[in-house]
């Protein structure tokens, strides 16, 4: 571990105060970092019109994260769904507008973080004396701006972190994109690859993936995985006092499910004592066509202790991935398990499937299961093998973030 008075810069397009799931790394092991007695130097985006970050209590008045904030030029429609007319029009404005300025994909929202990035960021490793410089993808444009100042930072290690797969990926554009656009994004991706001094990623999968289609080391690369902070988790014993068997669902609603969840709502219509809480951004209608409204309520995303509260006390979380998702952990699997709560997770096989099923924290159905055993499962109202002395210390911030020390360190 290394001592206090050190420096680590941290790019992170989203960050704290600006809402969005993708400033929720970072902000914890910029946390984290802090607590080792690490400064802590941020850039991120600042964004007017958004909703406060669901994290914001972690960096919020900490001495030692100190946050740089770059005015956002990127257009905000850009980051919605349009539904309106005017709401569509405004959309394909901006869109015009972006691939203009843009040569890759147009969904990269950090393509106007120039000049004044660069200069920004060479302040803080010039002033500062950085000794680790990690930037978060995606988006990707504001890594490859970090290439050239790379060559003048000799002692200083970069790092780029991957949350989500870029090019390899099905958002941001991918694969739709143009054969232009696309070639352009794929050499700016193999440059950050390969010139950074260590690649991190959350999972096996997209190490592999990335590897062999860059033809690059694993040496190269790290698997720094989704950890959970203990600090927003209370050890409490699960107490059930009604009949009531409550599903909780967290967090995006993924496209092409329709399918799925008209299964699940056929297989639940006759059980009246089953409920459905959708806690998300994104509510699509047509996901609820067999549903009756007595049997689901939907809210907002709350902040993560009373997230764990609300996780706590239901009978069951469920999580729905699509056909074409990669089945590996999530964040919200770690959470899940720290709250003692059988998920009910239905997808293809993957190592979610695996982690689930292994270690007795859930139920696994493929999609053509849900009709026939989803009912016997919520009849139960329970899981009862559940494995209550599941050990989820290695998945810890605390953990995770010495071991990645440790690791940028040893090149």
């Amino acid at each position: 571990m290394i001592g206090n008075g050190k420096h680590i810069l941290i790019v992170a397009y989203i960050f704290p105060p600006t809402s969005g799931i993708g400033g929720r790394r970072w902000a914890k092991f910029a946390k984290y970092f802090a607590k080792l007695g690490y400064t802590v130097h941020v850039i991120c985006s600042v964004q007017h019109n958004r909703e406060i970050s669901l994290w914001i209590d972690d960096v919020k008045d900490n001495p030692n994260i100190i946050t740089y904030g770059i005015r956002q030029k990127y257009p905000a429609v850009l980051s919605t769904i349009p539904k309106t007319i005017f709401e569509k029009i405004q959309y394909k404005i901006a869109l015009n507008y972006v691939s203009i300025f843009s040569k890759g994909s147009i969904y990269d929202s950090s393509i106007f973080w120039n000049k004044e990035f660069e200069d920004l960021a060479k302040m803080i490793l010039e002033k500062n004396n950085i000794e680790i410089a990690v930037v978060t993808i995606a988006p990707i444009h504001h890594a490859t701006r970090l290439i050239k100042l790379k060559k003048q930072f000799h002692n200083t290690k970069f790092v780029a972190d991957f949350r989500d797969p870029w090019i390899l990926g099905n958002r941001y554009g991918f694969p739709q994109t143009t054969i232009n656009r696309h070639n352009y994004e794929n050499e700016a991706e193999k440059n950050v690859c390969e010139k950074y001094d260590l690649i991190t990623m959350p999972n096996d999968d997209m190490i592999n993936a990335s590897s062999d289609y860059f033809s690059l080391s694993k040496e190269k690369y790290y698997k720094l995985e989704h950890a959970i902070d203990i600090d927003d988790f209370e050890n409490k014993k699960k107490i059930f006092t009604n009949h009531i068997v409550s599903l909780l669902y967290i967090g995006t609603l993924y496209p092409n499910l329709k399918d799925q969840f008209d299964a699940i709502f056929k297989a639940t219509i006759s059980l009246e004592n089953v409920k459905f809480e959708f806690l998300t951004s994104n509510n699509n209608e047509s996901y609820f066509a067999f549903a009756k409204k007595s049997q689901v309520l939907f809210n907002q995303q709350i902040e993560p202790k009373l997230l764990f509260k609300k996780i706590s006390n239901s009978n069951f979380v469920l999580v729905v991935l699509n056909n074409s998702m990669k089945v590996t952990l999530y964040t919200k699997f770690i959470e899940i398990v720290c709250a003692r709560t059988p998920i009910i997770l239905i997808s293809n096989h993957g190592e979610a499937a695996e982690f689930v099923v292994k270690n007795k924290l859930g139920f696994h159905l493929n999609y053509d299961e849900v009709e026939s055993k989803l009912p016997l499962i919520l009849k139960e109202g329970k899981m009862k093998d559940y494995n209550y002395n599941f050990d989820f210390s290695d998945f810890t911030f605390e953990n995770i973030t010495n071991k990645l020390i440790d690791r940028i360190t040893s090149l």
